[in-house]
């Protein structure tokens, strides 16, 4: 008989773990020789779990994001972009210790690579 909870006509609830996802569903394959190259392909960046170089990666991809943000808000920091007149045709930044202009193209074009990359795989 049911319970009170579940009432009459009710469904019995299935435990998170016992829900069919994709990833659950190849990780329950006995051997990865089983799986062809898109499923390994597919657990690997999906799965942190699921390997060394699975682990790795991600918190590569997660550290790269970091580094990003954090390159983005120095960028806007005022420095290389914006300048103080200290006579008449010089001038000096604020904060002469922040990169340059060229150094934050490098980083953008370095994330770029690296999270268009990512989304490729």
């Amino acid at each position: 008989t049911p319970s009170l909870k579940e009432g009459a006509g009710a469904q019995p609830r299935v435990p998170i773990k016992a829900q069919s996802s994709k990833v659950m569903s190849l990780r329950n394959l006995t051997s990865l020789d089983q799986l062809s190259w898109k499923q390994r392909l597919y657990l690997f960046l999906e799965d942190e779990t699921s390997g060394r170089f699975a682990f790795l990666f991600g918190n590569f991809i997660t550290f790269s994001i970091l580094c990003s943000i954090v390159v983005v808000c120095v960028e806007t920091m005022d420095g290389p972009n914006h300048y103080v007149e200290a006579g008449a045709d010089v001038r000096q930044a604020r904060y002469p210790f922040l990169a340059s202009e060229e150094t934050y193209g490098v980083f953008e074009i370095m994330f770029t690579v690296i999270f268009t990359g990512e989304l490729g795989l």
